[in-house]
């Protein structure tokens, strides 16, 4: 009877000793674990980390490795094929204008063109052949060289007006196109680049286009200096380069 008093008395005991080490451990678990998700878990099991820009790029710009950092995404909102490893896009080449932090995607970048080669090589355009520079054209631009019959003279500018009878002279007025090829250079009068410097858009440039360089082999450059001697101007025509 003493024997079992005394192991009820033992039990009481170590009940009332480990009973609030337990508690005390089971919530300083609970805070743990609290801490833990809040401070590293949720991004360790919901967020994905993929690369982005520390600044905002322009078209052309070549890609360097201090450009780049890795921002935690929610993994339901990561775009299909983003960029994940830096070496995937350093000394890559812009396609466009991209915003800061915006997730990446190979589609957005391209390598270095070359568009010079061995029978291509760089050619400045005289003014003289020219009836107007497009304000909007800008390096890496497709373009296509109009003939203009002899005698027709005309702004270029024209071609924007509302005004349907001036559109249809204009159409009237331009011959086949005489050659497609790429713009290597727009420069202004002091031989600097022009650039594009509004907001992702076209609408202001650096300065005044003065000198258009294009990637034209020696046949092609005697084609538009054939045209010329014959008493035709050239009208350009561009698109904005990939």
């Amino acid at each position: 009877m003493y024997q079992q008093h005394g192991l009820r008395f033992k039990i009481k005991r170590y009940y009332s000793i480990f009973l609030p080490l337990i508690g005390v451990f089971i919530i300083t678990l609970m805070l743990a674990i609290v801490w833990f998700w809040e401070t590293n878990g949720r991004e360790r099991y919901f967020y994905q980390g993929v690369i982005v820009l520390n600044n905002d790029v322009k078209r052309g710009t070549i890609i360097k490795e201090e450009m780049l950092s890795t921002q935690k995404v929610e993994a339901d909102k990561i775009i299909i094929n983003a960029i994940r490893n830096k070496n995937e896009i350093i000394g890559l080449e812009a396609k466009h204008f991209i915003p800061q932090n915006t997730q990446l995607h190979p589609q957005y970048f391209e390598i270095q063109s070359l568009i010079t080669s061995e029978n291509r090589y760089i050619a400045r355009i005289p003014n003289e052949w020219l009836y107007s520079i497009p304000n909007t054209l800008r390096r890496k631009d497709k373009v296509i060289f109009y003939q203009t019959n002899s005698g027709d003279y005309f702004n270029q500018d024209s071609i924007n007006t509302h005004n349907k009878e001036s559109l249809v002279e204009i159409k009237e007025k331009l011959v086949n196109p005489i050659l497609e090829t790429t713009i290597a250079y727009v420069k202004d009068g002091a031989n600097r680049e022009v650039k594009t410097i509004s907001y992702g858009a076209r609408l202001d440039g650096s300065s005044v286009i003065k000198e258009v360089l294009v990637a034209i082999s020696p046949e092609e450059f005697r084609r538009l200096e054939y045209a010329v001697m014959n008493g035709s101007k050239l009208t350009i025509m561009h698109i904005e380069g990939e």
